[in-house]
């Protein structure tokens, strides 16, 4: 087996179901080729919708429940059950563009890198409160590396939805850190592949969008996933050899000001821009206060 793509979902089955079939068709291409849905502990009907998706597209979709949460838990355990020498992740809420397998196949075969990213398009599925500008398109993670392909240097790194690497490069540094069960997770991952050597590369032609529902797209969800975002952020600092004794404090009167700042900020002049540090910030400053220990 060449390469195993690997799909994490959790209580996601309506969104799902719509990545299945582009990433089945490919498949079907390739005899080296497996795909693989880990369930992070769903409560939603999301294993009745792979059982259908292998009837409806003839393709064995491997479905591996794995019930402790945490997507960095489900990438590891994906890895555990991967056969192939490259590892691929592709978001449950997202579509590959024709030949997105063939591509990948293609680089690794020719041995261009050790990881490799993908460009991520966004596309919203509703009408967001506020323009759908940069920050926005950043926010819902778009890559910004531009049209040409180039190694990337950290902190460049492949995007989470869109990444793949040779199973050397998973096991020489341990898997993802499941003590960053929110954000920040291929930042550390690849912080470590980056500082033990392996090489990074960009291919705008390996390409997927991703599909916002509208449901996704409300004030209260954007604000949550700023906060949690701004949690993961401060997890990963407090793990860091940066983060002892008056550093901490430090840090803690830093964004308890840039809080305060920032919610003036977003009174006198509303963007997404402010709201989504406003809330970052938040986040990143209620992990600080709780320590590692709390969740």
């Amino acid at each position: 087996m060449l390469l195993s793509i690997i799909i994490c979902t959790r209580n996601r089955a309506t969104e799902v179901v719509d990545c299945l079939p582009e990433v089945a068709r490919q498949a079907r291409e390739f005899a080296d080729v497996e795909v693989i849905v880990v369930d992070n502990g769903s409560t939603d009907n999301t294993r009745e919708v792979v059982e259908n998706a292998v009837r409806t597209h003839n393709y064995p979709f491997r479905y591996i429940f794995e019930p402790v949460a945490g997507l960095c838990q489900a990438r590891n355990r994906g890895r555990a059950e991967a056969k192939g020498r490259i590892l691929t992740y592709i978001d449950d809420d997202e579509r590959a563009a024709p030949n997105w397998i063939g591509r990948i196949r293609e680089h690794f075969l020719e041995n261009k890198s050790d990881c490799l990213g993908g460009k991520v398009g966004v596309r919203l599925g509703g009408d967001p409160p506020f323009p759908f500008d940069v920050e926005m398109r950043r926010f819902f993670c778009a890559t910004e590396f531009g049209e040409k392909e180039r190694f990337l240097t950290f902190p460049e790194h492949p995007f989470g939805g869109n990444m793949s690497f040779k199973t050397e490069v998973f096991d020489s540094i341990g898997g993802f850190d499941t003590n960053l069960k929110l954000y920040g997770d291929e930042t550390n991952f690849f912080n470590r592949a980056s500082a033990e050597g392996f090489t990074m590369f960009y291919r705008p032609d390996v390409e997927v969008s991703q599909v916002i529902p509208a449901k996704r797209l409300t004030k209260e969800e954007l604000s949550h996933k700023s906060y949690i975002w701004g949690k993961g952020a401060a997890t990963n600092w407090l793990l860091s050899s940066q983060s002892g004794g008056q550093k901490r404090l430090t840090k803690i009167a830093e964004f308890f000001l840039r809080t305060i700042y920032m919610q003036i900020r977003l009174r006198t002049s509303p963007s997404f821009g402010k709201f989504y540090t406003l809330w970052y910030n938040r986040g990143y400053l209620a992990k600080l206060l709780k320590g590692l220990d709390e969740s």
